[in-house]
């Protein structure tokens, strides 16, 4: 009896201990599994700010801009598909707002001759693009030190230009929308160098904004600005 006694506490004992030894090691296999998604791993898709200056020379004196008042707002997000560890591509969509200040000379062609206390062409666009990334350095499950080289394509959905006076102090507001010399198609070519959450952006516009029978002078093609990425610090 002695014997069957101590045989049935050995094998509980050596049960339990098994058992024991069993979930140790589930815990450490889920552990060791880690997840796909995250701003330094296979996928990531973040939302971003941008805001910046459009900039450089039109084509003639028509159309001369006003340096530091052009602007372009945009909003939007980015997918990131990791390749390797320095290389990932992606695609991103956005909404931009451009706004072209005309500056008032008497040289001025577009839209018209007439001058004004301020003028303004707005452009809202939807836009969709697609890059290429080029990570440096080590890096935990952050975004990090980053260039991207890419294109867009942009829809103008609404252009507006808005004219201003004042007589005795009275504000005289003209606002003219969907000009048929507006190109509704517009692509750019850009660079971004990103310092994780900040991110510097330079693009090239590739066509013109004025259809091919308008006889305006081209506006500037450059945009210089930053970025906000939203997303892990």
């Amino acid at each position: 009896m002695k014997y069957l006694i101590g045989f049935i506490l050995i094998s509980l004992c050596a049960t339990q201990v098994n058992a024991q030894r069993i979930i140790i090691h589930e815990d450490v296999r889920e552990r060791e599994e880690v997840s796909e998604y995250g701003p330094n791993r296979k996928h990531y898709i973040h939302t971003f700010v941008g805001w910046g200056f459009i900039a450089g020379n039109p084509a003639g004196p028509g159309s001369e801009i006003i340096a530091g008042r052009s602007n372009s707002f945009e909003a939007g997000a980015r997918y990131k598909r990791k390749l390797t560890h320095n290389f990932s591509f992606g695609i991103e969509v956005s909404y931009a707002r451009n706004s072209f200040h005309i500056k008032q000379s008497s040289e001025k062609t577009f839209p018209d001759r007439r001058l004004y206390n301020s003028q303004v062409l707005i452009l809202s666009n939807l836009s969709s693009g697609i890059y290429k990334r080029i990570n440096y350095g080590r890096r935990g499950n952050y975004i990090g030190k980053f260039t991207d080289i890419g294109i867009n394509s942009n829809w103008v959905y609404r252009n507006r230009i808005t004219s201003i006076n004042y007589d005795k102090h009275v504000e005289i507001k003209e606002t003219i929308s969907g000009h048929d010399f507006i190109n509704t198609s517009i692509y750019n070519a850009f660079i971004r160098v990103g310092f994780n959450n900040l991110v510097f952006k330079g693009s090239y516009r590739l066509n013109d904004i004025f259809e091919s029978g308008s006889w305006y002078d081209e506006l500037p093609k450059y945009y210089i600005g930053i970025e906000l990425g939203i997303h892990p610090l």
